[in-house]
């Protein structure tokens, strides 16, 4: 059962604060309250984009794929589905 915003806030907060050395990303909580996007947008490099993209992925034990723009992939976190991604410049 989903709990609401606040609490995927909470989860995807603390989960990301034990990956170390994320570059700046964006966290969003759909209206939905069951999933949760975490962009790693314009800024870094490509390549440091895309690391980041596998790192919490691979946290959430799931993988990566290039898209047509970008790269990401989905994972869950307890009952939220995470899409991670790199978007696109």
């Amino acid at each position: 059962m989903v709990s609401g915003t606040s609490d995927a806030l909470r989860r995807i907060a603390g989960f990301l604060d034990g990956i170390p050395e994320l570059p700046d990303h964006l966290v969003t909580v759909h209206s939905d309250g069951g999933r949760i996007g975490v962009l790693f947008g314009a800024g870094p490099e490509e390549q440091v984009r895309v690391d980041a993209v596998r790192r919490v992925l691979a946290a959430l034990g799931a993988t990566a794929d290039q898209h047509d723009f970008e790269y990401g992939g989905t994972g869950t976190l307890g009952p939220y589905t995470v899409e991670v991604c790199t978007g696109f410049d």
